[in-house]
């Protein structure tokens, strides 16, 4: 079980920013690479994009297991940096503005809920919804794209 994100479009992620700002992003390396919102193999295309938009990406953080306190504790980050982009879950989220609290956080992904996964179905079902997805429960997604909806049930759930 991990939380299920999703990712912002580029386009709303980059109002919140200035082009003069000196950024970091940091993506989480566990849930969200399950839900394709971040994680190795994205997250590099993610900061790569910002830069093909003209946004100046000082430091690119891939954290295994973000939403453990101790990972951004142990965190340096370029004195220069005052802006975070984070592809991660909102307990993440919470964890680094709990470390970090002088650095503004811009949230690149929206957290659904808890999901289950199946690898050998290549399916993630939304099992515990948080507040405002509610019609999303026990949806199912397609393996590291969660904008792709499935249908049929493949995980049963139990209640």
């Amino acid at each position: 079980m991990g939380a299920l994100t999703r990712q912002r479009t580029m386009d709303d992620i980059v109002k919140e920013l200035d082009p003069s700002e000196r950024l970091a992003v940091i993506s989480c390396n566990n849930c969200v690479k399950i839900s394709g919102a971040g994680g190795e193999g994205v997250w590099e295309g993610f900061c790569d994009d910002l830069e093909k938009r003209g946004f100046r990406v000082e430091d690119r953080v891939l954290i295994t297991n973000p939403c453990s306190r101790g990972y951004f504790e142990n965190l340096m980050l370029s004195p220069v940096v005052k802006t975070v982009v984070m592809l991660a879950c909102e307990g993440a989220q919470n964890g680094f503005k709990t470390v970090f609290p002088n650095i503004r956080l811009v949230a690149a992904n929206e957290t659904l809920g808890l999901f289950v996964a199946s690898k050998a179905d290549g399916v993630v079902k939304l099992a515990m919804t948080f507040p405002g997805y509610e019609n999303l429960k026990n949806t199912e997604f397609k393996l590291k794209d969660t904008k792709t909806i499935l249908e049929g049930e493949k995980i049963r759930l139990v209640d």
